[in-house]
């Protein structure tokens, strides 16, 4: 469902559907004035893969449910209304998340809290893991001795650590 740089505002739609719970794979709502919080409900769409909800008003937490998806993105960047702390049961290695998280973006956000520990080894194939502007109390990467599973050539990026760095890990 691309419904990108829209003037649509309002909730987000939670009511799970039944014909799309097996067949929605993506939800790019971004760029346009949702309220309100990411529906727990979506957890239902078993086939969803992406979510694109970056630049709205967002606000709550991010969704525990969203553990049992198979995800590859997710975007939230700039929805400054997001606060609490990064799901610690998204990189839990019986998460479907596990083995599938490509990106995350949250940077903008009012995420903060401690950085989880199981996010440094936790996520199998991550590529891309933006954090910019967040008050996280870091766990230092170099201190995970999991090897992430990619060509040689890639290169797992955190940005902004704190303001005014960021890391590359070669894989």
């Amino acid at each position: 469902m691309q419904l990108a740089l829209n003037a649509f505002s309002g909730p987000l739609p939670f009511q799970s559907v039944p014909d799309l719970d097996t067949k929605l794979v993506e939800i790019n709502l971004a760029s346009n004035a949702f309220t309100g919080t990411i529906p727990n409900a979506w957890s239902n769409f078993t086939a969803l893969h992406n979510v694109f909800l970056a630049a709205n008003y967002l606000e709550g937490t991010l969704p525990d449910s969203f553990a049992k998806l198979e995800l590859q993105q997710i975007d939230v960047a700039g929805n400054w209304q997001i606060t609490g702390s990064l799901p610690h049961a998204w990189a839990l290695n019986t998460s479907r998340m596990y083995q599938n998280l490509l990106s995350i973006n949250v940077a903008y956000t009012q995420i903060h809290g401690p950085f989880p520990s199981n996010w440094v080894d936790g996520f199998r194939y991550l590529v891309a893991l933006n954090l910019a502007v967040l008050a996280l109390a870091m766990v230092s990467p170099t201190t995970s001795s999991h090897r992430l599973r990619h060509s040689p050539s890639t290169t797992l990026r955190f940005k902004a650590l704190s303001p005014n760095t960021s890391w590359h890990r070669p894989i």
